[in-house]
């Protein structure tokens, strides 16, 4: 995170088009070097040659290509593209676009465009070129790439949150089925899950990473507790109570019950 909080480095600030060459052959800049492109007219379709993918941007949109990365940028020749192109060097670069996606990135920061425009804009119409200048240049350029490293923040913070309360309703649910159906000793992980509507790896997975114990450790903890009670009030054999909280094999109980409360069911009547 110290990195990414460090001032980048403006290497050009430039308001054109692209050469027609760009959009023929793939290319890429030295890995150090990185170019944040915002589009101020016209349309332009960055294309990846590794991942052979395509993301169109348009007046207003914002995208990035890292350092390294063999691309064209395709562009109707002799249309009206004008862009603000800026390349840099910045120290958090590695963590900068571990988060950051061109894939929905202006939805992304569908809040801040605004703000982004009139940074872009001034950025493109400054010729200052005194070293006072050209920190002017490097703080805003930092005010974009924080704008943009905050809101991939929030949105990720909020997938997060949305994934987690969605495993914590799958845990719930899967408690509640297992404390309603216990005695049935064909009760099984692929049961519940078929119920829950998700993958029996999955419920496991994340039945286990919440909880510390897995599914069917709880299934036998609800039994066990539900037969001390039923020993407790001295109105049923243990046979009587194994079957009553889901085992068929009276000795395999009285087995499971010793190994979790450390004494015999007969200690409880």
């Amino acid at each position: 995170m110290d990195q990414v909080l460090q001032l980048p480095e403006v290497k050009g600030v430039r308001v054109s088009g692209f050469p027609e060459i760009f959009s023929r052959h793939f290319h890429c800049s030295d890995p150090d070097t990185h170019e944040m492109i915002y589009v101020l007219n016209g349309s332009i379709v960055l294309e990846l040659e590794e991942e052979r993918r395509r993301f169109e941007f348009s007046g207003g949109d914002l995208f990035f290509v890292p350092g390294g990365l063999r691309h064209r940028d395709c562009f109707t020749v002799g249309g009206e593209l004008q862009l603000l192109f800026v390349q840099f060097r910045f120290p958090g670069y590695r963590e900068f676009f571990a988060l950051v996606r061109n894939d929905g990135i202006n939805k992304v920061l569908m809040p801040w465009r605004a703000e982004i425009r009139w940074i872009c804009e001034a950025m493109g119409a400054d010729n200052g070129a005194g070293e006072v200048d050209l920190w002017v240049e490097h703080s805003r350029l930092f005010h974009i790439l924080m704008i943009v490293y905050r809101a991939f923040s929030r949105e990720r913070q909020s997938v997060e949150g949305v994934a987690s309360r969605s495993r914590n309703e799958a845990i719930r649910k899967a408690k509640a089925y297992i404390e309603k159906h216990y005695a049935d000793s064909a009760i099984r992980l692929e049961e519940i899950a078929r119920h829950l509507k998700i993958s029996p790896f999955h419920l496991s997975r994340i039945f286990s990473a919440e909880c510390g114990f897995s599914v069917s450790e709880y299934v036998t903890m609800v039994r066990i507790n539900r037969a001390r009670e039923l020993l407790h009030t001295g109105k049923f054999r243990i046979g009587e109570v194994a079957t009553m909280v889901g085992y068929d094999n009276g000795n395999y109980f009285a087995k499971v019950f010793r190994r979790y409360t450390g004494v015999a069911p007969g200690k409880f009547q």
